[in-house]
């Protein structure tokens, strides 16, 4: 599972240590710096996908990346929350316990409190913060730290889902993948060509399930429940630019928003243009998002000007294709 909160706080000197050393600033609220969405984009004549800032600025990037996703892709979508300070992740996820059940960790546990809950601990005995019914936490690596995290739900109906971050699209809820989304406490403002984005953080990152993905030709904008907070008890807002030094007040992030691609073909057979195509009795239609089979009656197909009668459908399994 990819939900790993690696790595422990550096050490050091103060604030300002901290600052220089990984670009954080833990002072105020926590600000967000970039945020980081897969964008279709046209070059030389093609088009192709790639990581472009929906918010924020940063060198890293490509040089005419404009600082704004406005044909962000449907499916494969990751969303990168870029933080200017470590949060606690009580209020974001939650552990693997060893019986495959979940556990939060409270807030303010220390990581020698914590260690001493996992399964491979000699003193498990004595752990009293998360999965003390349930035989620890899964630590199979025997590194003291959980193996397995994924998004805390809020909301106990299965049929709901509420978690820290919530991503709208036209004020519609996306659905989230617990298990691929969550908190890294890893990384910096040194921006990796090589991992590309994953280099940044600290970061949330938000990744909608893969059957269903971003709802097409929308705005989209991110909420973050008030239970999300620093150690000093502030919620996250979002400077003007993703600048720190502009400032924020506390819990606003409307200046955080990026536009998704509309519906569209992506491929037919037989192609736009066959020529000598045989007289077979299906056509195969890809689309970039799935298709509503309600409105399957909207593909229409003609000879000339004369009605040829068609019978639409999914394919079983793949509803962005169509015979």
């Amino acid at each position: 599972m990819l939900l790993l909160a690696c790595c422990s706080e550096p050490s050091t000197s103060g604030a300002s240590a901290d600052a220089n050393s990984f670009g954080l600033d833990p002072g105020g609220p926590p600000m967000v710096r970039q945020v980081v969405a897969m964008e279709r984009v046209e070059k030389n004549g093609a088009l192709r996908q790639q990581e472009g800032l929906a918010f924020g600025t940063h060198s890293g990037f490509e040089p005419d990346d404009d600082g704004e996703v406005v044909n962000a892709i449907v499916f494969m979508q990751v969303i990168r929350i870029v933080l200017d300070e470590r949060m606690p992740t009580d209020a974001l996820d939650e552990i693997e316990c060893e019986d495959g059940q979940f556990d939060r960790v409270p807030a303010g546990t220390t990581e020698e409190e914590l260690a001493v809950c996992a399964a491979s601990s000699p003193s498990l005995s004595a752990c009293s913060a998360a999965c003390v019914a349930n035989g620890g936490f899964v630590d199979e690596d025997r590194d003291g730290r959980p193996d397995s995290r994924r998004l805390f739900d809020y909301n106990d109906d299965p049929a709901i889902t509420e978690y820290a971050v919530a991503l709208l699209c036209d004020e519609v809820s996306v659905p989230i993948d617990p298990v691929f989304s969550g908190y890294f406490a890893y990384g910096s403002q040194i921006y990796d060509p090589s991992v590309g984005a994953r280099s940044l953080g600290p970061s949330i990152v938000l990744k909608p399930v893969a059957d269903i993905g971003l709802r097409t030709g929308s705005t989209c904008r991110l909420a973050f429940r008030p239970e999300l907070v620093d150690e000093d008890g502030n919620r996250i807002c979002a400077p003007a630019n993703g600048l720190i030094s502009e400032g924020c007040s506390e819990g606003d992030v409307s200046r955080i928003s990026f536009g998704s691609v509309p519906l569209s073909k992506l491929a037919s057979s037989p192609s736009d243009g066959a020529v000598g195509v045989s007289l077979a009795p299906f056509i195969f239609l890809t689309f970039n998002a799935n298709i509503d089979s309600d409105t399957l009656g909207s593909i229409r197909l003609t000879t000339g000007d004369t009605p040829v009668e068609i019978s639409p459908q999914t394919q079983d399994g793949d509803l962005s294709a169509v015979v």
